[in-house]
């Protein structure tokens, strides 16, 4: 029995015999585009190409280029430093799909930043033109040395450095909040986090939010603790708030959406009107809708700061020798029901 024959490989070489060019016009045409090439011919080239079957070869590319039209994200093990929302990542392959690059993951663990032969290959073996760091929590020194090290162009994302990050302006949105309720009427109110979040954003909300607050000559609570668990517990936390006698706020902002879920449970427990007697701003990836009220949300854009990643790094691999500024992506106001100005209680 005969064995089946290969099918040779089409090649820029057996396109520019067959079309009687040289070899440099028809990889200029389908690959590099080093080459000025006429669009008569070009069309040509395309069409040939296109018949034959022909796919590009990247290790040769990668050879004569220097580059693998590969990006790295780089993740923690620790799944709480290296959130990964669904709309961040379709907003990086996008991004990378419109430059005709690709995507590859690679996770590490502290212990592997310290073992030279432990560390992710990303590190051992040049096989990507830049990083993305989502590492955004607790960032180890050694992984920060490493990426330094490696001489890889690289932006992180979602944490503030002084340049080379993408992250989101979370004081803005803080402050956006603020300047809602004063525009509703609010003179007393408060921040809530239940969460005990060590993160930049935790921080930003709150000093916007209070800042603006202060600066109109309002009042402003914080109110900020570690639940160990949400539902039943976060809500008892938010009824401690709402149960004060005197100088009880008549609007929230909320960390998160999960306090924004506390709040409305304690105010329905406590007997108080969403928003008439207590107005709910919270800030999430999208607007929370919890016992049939649709929450004001400052909306995280996770998808436009995976895209905005992607350009700072291109801008970095442009210029490997240069870092890009820090760039902040705003929030979006979702408008909702739970935001109105305040209404007394009857007695």
């Amino acid at each position: 029995m005969k064995s089946p024959q290969k099918t040779p490989r089409v090649t820029a070489s057996s396109i520019a015999r067959q079309l009687g060019v040289s070899q440099p016009v028809v990889s200029s045409v389908l690959g590099n585009g080093a080459l000025r090439v006429g669009a008569e011919l070009a069309g040509r080239i395309r069409k040939t190409a296109a018949e034959a079957g022909y796919r590009p070869n990247a290790a040769a590319r990668a050879i004569v280029t220097g580059r693998f039209s590969m990006v790295t994200l780089l993740l923690s093990i620790e799944h709480y430093r290296s959130l990964l929302p669904g709309e961040l990542l379709d907003g990086i392959i996008d991004a990378l799909t419109r430059r005709q690059y690709h995507l590859s993951l690679a996770k590490c663990g502290d212990a592997e930043l310290t073992k030279k032969d432990g560390l992710p290959h990303v590190f051992r073996a040049y096989m990507c033109d830049g990083l993305l760091i989502n590492y955004n929590a607790d960032i180890p020194m050694a992984l920060v040395r490493h990426v330094k090290s490696s001489g890889l162009p690289a932006i992180w994302l979602n944490t503030k450095q002084p340049s080379d990050c993408v992250y989101h302006d979370d004081f803005d949105a803080g402050r956006t909040a603020a300047q809602k309720l004063l525009e509703a009427g609010h003179c007393r109110t408060a921040f809530v986090n239940l969460t005990g979040a060590g993160h930049y954003s935790a921080t930003d909300r709150r000093e916007g939010f209070l800042q603006t607050i202060q600066n109109a000559g309002a009042t402003c609570d914080v109110f900020e603790t570690q639940v160990a668990g949400w539902g039943t517990a976060s809500a008892a936390a938010a009824m401690t708030l709402l149960r004060k006698r005197r100088g009880r706020p008549t609007a929230v902002a909320t960390y998160t959406t999960w306090e924004a879920r506390a709040c409305v449970t304690a105010a329905r427990q406590v007997g108080l009107d969403v928003p008439g007697e207590l107005s709910i701003v919270t800030f999430g990836l999208d607007p929370l809708d919890y016992l049939d009220l649709d929450v004001t949300t400052l909306r995280i854009d996770e998808r436009r700061l995976g895209e905005q990643a992607v350009d700072a790094l291109f801008k970095r691999m442009e210029r490997p020798g240069e870092h890009v500024p820090a760039a902040a992506v705003p929030a979006a106001l979702h408008p909702g029901v739970t935001l109105a100005p305040p209404r007394k209680r009857n007695s």
